[in-house]
């Protein structure tokens, strides 16, 4: 059996993934069989912090509708609801327990299975928010999920709730929270999500040294370096720009990282009046089963919660005398540019609105944003692709608003 067997990958493969763990009839260190849903919320936060504080950092499957006691056969959740819930109900008993910085990115995820229907909650790794635990105690008695208490995936059991993580264990956590077990290119999302630790300096790099203003050292570590420079060969219009009313053409920069004096990542990204927005990754969408040269296939752009780009994208913020500009220009490009929890969300998301098209195609029609058609914009780009780089814009915030119906389903 191949790893990726035993791996999520997305949620399309998620039966014959639930399919070849159970072959092994046993639970692990990333994934947990329950008969049927919690009766008590106690021990459903119990379970997801244990799996979210997984030692291998993977993907965690909290498995409901299993009946490991009874060789493993379905326990249907659709016929057995009696406290089932959704991906909000989840969250919201998460929400009533008071965390220590945040709580574990959980979503539930139905599915066929066998002769009956599964409950998976797929729980996304963060090496940044672990180790999760509380701030106080969670529910009475032997129920009780202590304050304090670093709860893991010991093989293929939970450490109890009476008890806590050896300090072996909780070293390692602590370890992937500080980035100290990360290779450099992992580290950097983490170093730029905290933008005073940089300092403004000289570049040392040959043929920078007329941007030095756009040079930035980590005052901690400063052997991550990186560079800004103004791309003036590159003219391209792409539609994220369109979150300054004022736009009236690209103004395109690259964004080097460097550990040392090796280079780690190269990004291209433009200012739309007072921010530095990074290019979003870009990604297609479309009706069932329609090929990319369908007519109705619509492109966008997309980032990753806590990615490189992400974090670039806000790096700037109220750093300057024109922090009320940066932040109405930031709340703009995260109008046109969705932002997913992992790739796992944004495969389900792009899966629901080929579901839903005929819906979304109208909500385009219908899209109120006002920075979508601003008169500098169409007075010089509109014989050139200028529809089309609208239209973008105008699918791209459609699939924004609805993102926030798709996690509420």
């Amino acid at each position: 059996m191949s790893k990726e067997e035993l791996h999520y990958t997305c949620d399309d493969a998620l039966a014959h993934l639930v399919e070849s763990l159970v072959a092994t009839e046993n639970e692990g260190t990333y994934w947990d069989y329950k008969r049927e849903w919690h009766t008590s919320k106690s021990d459903l936060v119990h379970d997801i912090i244990c799996l979210a504080n997984n030692p291998d950092n993977e993907t965690a499957l909290l498995i409901i509708g299993i009946d490991e006691n009874d060789a493993y056969k379905v326990y249907d959740v659709v016929e057995h609801a009696e406290n089932r819930k959704n991906t909000q109900q989840v969250n919201n008993v998460l929400r009533t327990a008071h965390w220590a910085e945040s709580y574990p990115n959980v979503r539930v995820v139905s599915t066929p299975y066998v002769a009956g229907t599964i409950d998976v909650l797929v729980i996304e790794p963060d090496g940044d928010a672990v180790p999760y635990y509380l701030l106080s105690d969670y529910g009475k008695g032997k129920q009780t999920v202590r304050a304090g208490a670093i709860y893991v995936r010991q093989q293929d059991g939970n450490i109890p709730k009476n008890e806590t993580a050896t300090a072996l264990v909780t070293e390692r956590l602590w370890q992937r929270h500080f980035g100290i077990d990360k290779t450099p290119l992992e580290r950097l999302p983490q170093l730029l999500s905290r933008p005073d630790d940089w300092e403004n300096t000289y570049s040392t790099f040959d043929n920078d040294n007329d941007a030095f203003d756009l040079c930035y050292y980590h005052k901690s570590f400063p052997e991550f370096t990186f560079v800004r420079r103004a791309q003036e060969d590159k003219d391209a219009v792409e539609y994220f720009m369109l979150a300054s009313c004022f736009f009236d053409g690209p103004s395109w920069y690259s964004v080097t990282f460097y550990y040392h004096q090796t280079m780690l990542e190269r990004l291209y990204g433009a200012y739309s009046d007072y921010l530095f927005i990074p290019a979003p990754t870009g990604a297609f969408i479309g009706p069932p089963g329609a090929e990319l040269w369908h007519d109705d296939i619509t492109r966008y752009g997309y980032y990753i919660k806590y990615s490189l780009e992400y974090w670039l994208e806000r790096f700037e913020l109220g750093k300057g005398k024109e922090s009320a500009s940066d932040l109405e220009e930031h709340e703009s490009a995260m109008g046109i540019i969705p932002v997913f929890e992992s790739e796992g969300e944004r495969k389900a998301f792009e899966r629901w609105i080929s579901l839903y098209w005929d819906k979304f195609q109208e909500r385009c029609a219908q899209q109120p944003k006002p920075f979508m058609n601003p008169e500098q914009y169409v007075a010089r780009y509109a014989e050139g692709g200028g529809e089309i780089v609208r239209n973008e814009a105008k699918s791209a915030a459609t699939l924004v608003d609805m993102l926030d119906e798709f996690r509420m389903q």
